[in-house]
């Protein structure tokens, strides 16, 4: 089964389903023995009640009572100290008495802390295990033993069936046939759906345990009622019980998602296995006098390509007890790479056991029609090589051949087995006879440890299983046992405390099958330590190997022998690393069968994760890393899922700041892994993960002891900081607690300013640790050990520079430093300021190695075209010959210290110019660590941090030709030179920003270091000095010398005068290091530069000009015509609005003149103009008289009166004029009542927001939780707001 992830496909195994439909002895073990775990848990569970009930609750309640008895004890009664027995009568007996009553509440809650009586809370806890999980699992535990014992009887009876009856007949055997397959369905669904079911009880149980310890962990909190502050009585339990609780609830949520995945399994193996064993529905193969006439077709068939594989149960008839009663028993048989072999359950029927293993070249196969019993095949072993320990010599055994008779259970299954022997004898006969596939069907193998070897009493059980020289005993060889829970214990150590991670499956003797790894890397065919953990399938190809492997390792040769034995650890690695490489070999080595090669690769640790394959499916996991890679393995609900990390493909582990846990890993190709850490620092495994990540990328990789030391300083510098931050929270939580302290005695004691002092004490260790622990934070990057001499280093450089510049780079700073020196990177001389970068003709040699002074430098030399008119004129094409020449400078790494520090400097170039002395300029690149301090302890182990800086340097002085001095007194032209050099220096490093910026675009944001050895080249090292033409050393050429180089640059080595110094290439000479510019040379910059400035201010007006017409003219192309349309018709509709406004305006023009002219013509003084209402204007007598508009007599009174409107003129301009007058007073007096209205009522809009306020200020609950009040005082201030709105 697979499910997509990523770009790749997540591959899950079912294990437990597939081992289930083949009801293989693995499944009845595996069972049996979980069986046998439950029966024991209950047990321990109806003990530990029965122990509650009879002897804890009986026991309490006596310490009750004598703790009750013991407390009224302590001190004398109250009553007996109130009469003249004390001195201070007036306190001491109320000091006794409120002394007890206080102290018997404190031991209360001391008992109520310790001892929990919270016993509904646990019985509801174990009736939901029992509900859920134990129940079912019961109910489906007895469906699957009565399916199971009806089909063992059933096809005991179907296989017994005696030839000779004459009541046999083809009919009545396919009936049988059928109802035996009816019985098989029911079983197989009975054996699924209890490995559901074990699934779902193995979960329910960490989930009960989780509830049980998480209700006793709140007993061990104390929280003070005052202040809600919490004191954690058992701190140590939250650094573990934490992870353990959320590890618990991810795992819940991840089955969760599962499940339909689980039920799709579930049915799709069903259907298979149903159409596999469904029996044939043609009668002849049922007819039992056809059999003498089969023959096997294998012999007609061609060679395979690959060896032919089978397996699957087949009867075998042997004898038992002293009358050698005849029997015929199950065995699991197989036949795989040219071997035979059988297994079989032990007699406790909890673990599998295996017999003698036997290659087909030393058998002889026939269908044997002999015997009363129907499909029945003969086996013939050579026995020349068979022991005499486990046989009784008194039996009759030929010295020559062993024969098995063995019986299938349908006529397609014998000839099945029987084409499988024939073809795999043709297949290993044309195999070339020094191989180990050729070798080994020649041979007979006996078990190779006696724990696992058949224990059964049969006479031909006992024949084909023998033991040889190798034959060893695991138990006694590991000083093991087995404890009173069928659980393996190593000497007194418990096996738990290696943290065994749970196998596919689980037998009894599972891990002790994991140990025996220990001696034997792997086999070429099935074995019971295989089969105690993998099953009895081949899961060869579900290994993370594919076809990765050399296919020299699948055609081995006889030398492989002696790669089959016991692991060989380095002397360093401890019992721990052992047991977890052990478990790591046995999970991803022993199912690939061509791993049988010696695989140097070992453990260097392992995290326990949640893995997050997709946004929706999490799996519980763990994950083992080794020098080369990281294999993850998952194991939940019956599904398996193995997954292998090349080293070399991963380029970053990084920190998710969003989630507390999350880790993700980057490849090559971008995929991420996502894994959330628990029960370990994300960190510690972050910080690990990159240390081989950077291994494996460089080529001088570091040896295993070399990185199991590094890894080992990892973990004691977390621990430290771990430590000390404990210390620091105990700190703080004391500190707290005096001040709870202080606060309690303040309330109980009088406030007359004599407060009690908590006195430190001197003997504390909590106290005084704490008090060391601030000097952790004072510890930075800059002020311990050779750092602090490297700043005071810099600050000297800073000082005696004549320019330096810096820039902060989001990479660490190995990355940075090859960006800039790589190899492979162009940063240089593509960043000088006068380089030719149009120019192919560059000779950049590797870094060479050599000795100044006591310390081991790199240098290189770097040959280039030069300029000297090209960033000055800004265009290549105005320069000529006389301005080019070749200039030679070296670089030389003079410090090292390896994601620290690195010190880079460069021969310093002169530069000449007419009426001046030499300028003498000299540059040197600084890369340093970005202190942080969250990565203090990144800092301390010398891995990379989240940043850089790079800082330049450059030193500008002129020098006497002739004595080299430093010129101080400067003439005109010097000082105008110097002013530009340091302008041009400036450009310089806009330069290296460019390059720096451009190789960080191309490596991108995730696994940066990485990114940038691949693309910009490692620090390759040719210790041949000048000769640069020959080949160079591949060994040499690597990122190691930097940890080299680190080793010097810390400690001073001696002159030794037996120490060969490495050649250097020779010393450039100052010629060549010179830029002589001519008066003549700087005539025609100077010219061409004015030219070239004139010209480009007029090339960018015109090109002004001409943008601003193309685009206006690209601009009206581009518009819709619609568009066009509509603003055509905008531009009419706002000329013809714009014409009614400009009449309007010129009409009460014109009217003003007019008035103007008239009151000029008439000679009028103080002419004044006031307002009047008419009627008319009102449309009062029109429309609001009490006659009406159409009567006669009013009609004609109107045209009379319109006639002689004049004769009433001035009367109605006075009544007019009046009627003005009279409302505008009415107008103030209206005016005049709103605002006494209005102030009254905004008076009680604000006394009625001012109680809003109170209460919901106060009274919080009452106001949130009364309606009507909230939307009454909604209404108020609304009211208010408008009503301020009306003033203004």
């Amino acid at each position: 089964m697979s499910v997509a992830t990523m770009r790749k496909q997540l591959k899950l195994i079912s294990v437990e389903f597939k081992e289930a439909s083949m009801d293989s002895p693995s499944f009845r073990a595996h069972v049996n023995f979980f069986h046998t775990r439950i029966e024991m848990f209950e047990d321990r569970l109806q003990k530990t009640i029965s122990f509650y009930d009879q002897k804890y609750k009986p026991s309490f309640e006596d310490f009750q009572r004598t703790k009750e008895t013991l407390l009224t004890q302590l001190f004398p009664s109250p009553v007996m100290l109130s009469n003249g027995l004390v001195r201070n009568q007036t306190w001491t007996p109320n000091v006794i008495d409120r002394f007890n009553k206080d102290y018997k509440v404190f031991f209360d809650k001391i008992v109520k802390m310790v001892v929990s009586e919270d016993t509904d809370k646990s019985s509801q806890m174990l009736v939901d295990l029992m509900t859920d999980a134990l129940e079912p699992y019961k109910s489906k535990r007895k469906t699957f033993e009565y399916f199971q014992t009806k089909y063992d009887n059933m096809l005991n009876t179907y296989q017994g069936t005696e030839i000779s009856s004459t009541s046999v007949d083809p009919i009545g055997i396919m009936n049988d046939a059928k109802q035996l397959h009816e019985i098989r369905k029911n079983y197989l669904m009975a054996s699924l759906e209890l490995v559901e079911a074990i699934s779902t009880v193995k979960l329910h149980l960490d989930k009960y345990l989780m509830d049980c310890m998480k209700a006793l962990r709140k007993k061990s909190v104390y929280q003070f009622k005052e202040t809600g502050y919490f004191i954690d009585l058992c701190p140590n339990i939250g650094v573990y019980f934490d992870d353990y609780m959320l590890w618990v609830k991810n795992t819940v949520e991840g089955h969760k998602i599962l499940l339909g995945d689980m039920e799709h399994a579930k049915k799709q193996v069903y259907e298979y296995a149903v159409n596999a064993s469904a029996p044939s529905t043609n009668i002849n193969d049922y007819n039992l006098q056809s059999l003498h006439n089969f023959t096997s077709v294998a012999k007609h068939l061609s060679t395979p390509k690959t060896c032919p594989e089978k397996s699957g149960w087949l009867y075998m008839k042997t004898t038992v007890g002293k009358l050698s009663r005849e029997v015929w028993v199950r065995r699991w048989c197989f036949l795989q790479n040219g071997v035979f072999g059988m297994f079989l359950l032990s007699p406790s029927k909890i673990y599998v056991e295996e017999t003698d293993k036997f290659g087909v070249l030393i058998m002889n196969i026939r269908h044997n029609l002999e015997e009363n019993r129907k499909y029945c095949f003969e086996i013939k072993i050579f026995n020349g090589n068979l022991s005499s320990t486990k046989i009784d010599k008194k039996e009759k055994v030929s010295t020559r051949d062993l024969p098995i008779v063995l019986q299938a259970e349908s006529l397609k299954e014998l000839k099945s087995w029987l084409d499988a022997f024939e073809t795999t004898k043709k297949y290993v006969q044309q195999l070339d006879k020094n191989t180990l596939a050729y070798e080994l069907p020649y041979k007979r193998f006996s078990p190779k440890f006696f724990e696992f070897a058949s224990s059964t009493t049969t006479s031909v059980d006992q024949y084909i299983t023998t033991f040889d020289k190798d034959t060893a005993s695991l138990l006694e060889t590991l000083n093991c046992s087995f404890s009173e829970y069928d659980v393996l214990t190593i000497g007194e150590d418990k096996i738990y405390e290696y943290q065994m991670e749970i196998t596919p499956l689980s037998t009894k003797m599972t891990q002790l099958a994991i140990l025996g790894n220990y001696f034997t890397k792997g086999s070429w065919f099935p074995n019971a330590i295989l089969a105690n953990v993998w099953g009895t399938t081949n899961w060869s190809q579900y290994s993370v190997f594919g076809q990765s492997l050399p296919k020299s390792s699948l055609e081995l040769g006889r030398s492989h022998k002696a790669a089959i034995n016991s692991e060989n650890y380095p002397e360093f690695f401890t019992r721990e690393l052992r047991i977890g490489d052990l478990q790591l070999k046995n999970t991803f080595f022993t199912i690939d069968q061509h791993l049988t090669r010696t695989h140097e690769e070992f453990l260097l640790f392992k995290f326990n994760s949640i893995w997050y394959p997709n946004p929706k499916q999490r799996f519980p996991s763990i994950s083992y890393v080794t020098k080369d890679n990281i294999y993850c393995y998952m194991n939940t609900m019956g599904f398996v899922c193995l997954t292998r990390v090349d080293m070399t493909k991963v380029i970053s582990v990084e920190i998710d700041k969003k989630e507390p846990r999350r880790l993700i890993l980057y490849d090559i190709d971008n995929t991420q892994y996502k894994f959330d850490i628990f029960f370990t620092k994300r960190s510690i495994v972050a910080t690990k993960l990159q240390i081989l990540i950077e291994n494996k990328a460089s080529k001088d990789s570091k040896k295993l002891e070399e990185l199991y030391n590094r890894l080992a300083d990892v973990d004691a510098e977390y621990q430290e900081k771990m430590d000390a931050e404990q210390v620091e929270k105990e700190g703080e939580n004391l500190k707290q607690l005096r001040g709870l302290t202080t606060n309690h005695l303040a309330h109980s004691f009088p406030h007359n300013g004599n407060l009690p002092v908590v006195s430190r004490n001197k003997d504390n260790p909590v106290a005084t640790l704490f008090q060391d622990s601030r000097l952790l934070d004072a510890a930075t990057f800059w002020n311990i050990g050779e750092a602090t001499t490297l700043l005071n280093k810099k600050k000297d450089l800073q000082r005696d520079a004549s320019v330096m510049y810096r820039h902060d780079y989001d990479i660490p700073s190995k990355g940075l430093m090859h960006i800039l020196f790589g190899d492979l990177s162009t940063a240089f001389p593509r960043s000088f300021f006068l380089a030719n970068t149009s120019s192919s003709q560059q000779l950049i040699t590797f870094w060479n190695k050599r000795e100044k002074d006591g310390d081991i430098i790199l240098e290189r030399s770097l040959t280039f075209p030069i300029d000297t008119a090209h960033y000055l004129l800004n265009s290549g094409k105005l320069t000529n010959n006389e301005t080019k020449k070749e200039l030679s400078i070296r670089q030389m790494i003079v410090k090292a210290i390896d994601n620290t520090y690195y010190e880079v400097e460069q021969d310093p170039v002169y530069i000449k110019l007419p009426f001046c002395h030499n300028m003498k300029i000299t540059a040197k690149y600084i890369i340093t660590q970005v202190y942080n301090p969250e990565e203090h302890v990144a800092t301390k182990l010398q891995t990379s941090s989240s940043g850089s800086l790079l800082e330049v340097f450059y030193d500008l002085h002129f020098i006497d030709d002739e004595t080299d001095d430093k010129v101080t007194e400067l003439n005109y032209f010097e000082r105008w030179l110097e002013t530009w050099a340091m302008y041009f220096t400036n450009f310089e490093f806009l330069l290296i920003k460019k390059v720096i910026r451009y190789y960080l675009e191309r490596i991108g944001n995730h696994g940066k270091v990485i990114r940038a050895m691949k693309i910009c080249g490692l620090l390759g090292v040719s210790s041949q000095g000048n000769d640069t033409d020959k080949e160079i050393d591949e060994k040499e050429r690597d990122d190691g010398i930097l940890d080299r180089l680190e080793r010097h640059t810390k400690e001073e080595t001696k002159k030794d005068s037996t120490k060969t110094t490495l050649p250097c290439p020779p010393f450039v000479p100052k010629r060549n290091r010179q830029i002589v510019y001519s008066l003549s040379i700087l005539l025609k910059i100077l010219l061409k530069l004015v030219i070239y400035r004139l010209t480009n201010i007029i090339l960018i007006i015109f090109k002004f000009q001409i943008g601003c017409m193309v685009g206006i003219r690209k601009y009206l192309r581009s518009l819709n015509r619609t568009v066009l349309l509509c603003l055509i018709g905008s531009v009419l509709l706002n000329t013809l609005l714009s014409g009614k406004t400009t009449m309007s305006y010129w009409a009460v023009k014109r009217a003003e003149t007019s008035f103007k002219q008239f009151a000029k013509q008439s000679k009028l003084q103080d002419v004044a103009t006031r307002r009047a209402i008419y009627t008319e204007d009102l449309e009062v007598l029109t429309q609001d008289l009490a006659v009406d508009p159409h009567n006669l007599a009013y009609q004609k009174f109107n045209d009379v009166s319109s006639k002689e409107s004049n004769k009433f003129k001035e009367s109605r301009t006075e009544l007019a004029i009046r009627r003005n007058e009279l409302l505008v007073e009415l107008k103030i007096l209206q005016n005049m009542e709103r605002e006494i209205i209005h102030g009254d009522y905004r008076k009680f809009l604000l006394e009625e927001t001012a109680k809003c306020a109170r209460v919901r200020d106060h009274i919080t609950e009452t106001y949130e939780e009364w309606s009507e009040l909230q939307l009454y005082c909604t209404s108020c201030m609304e009211e208010l707001s408008r009503l301020e709105d009306l003033l203004l």
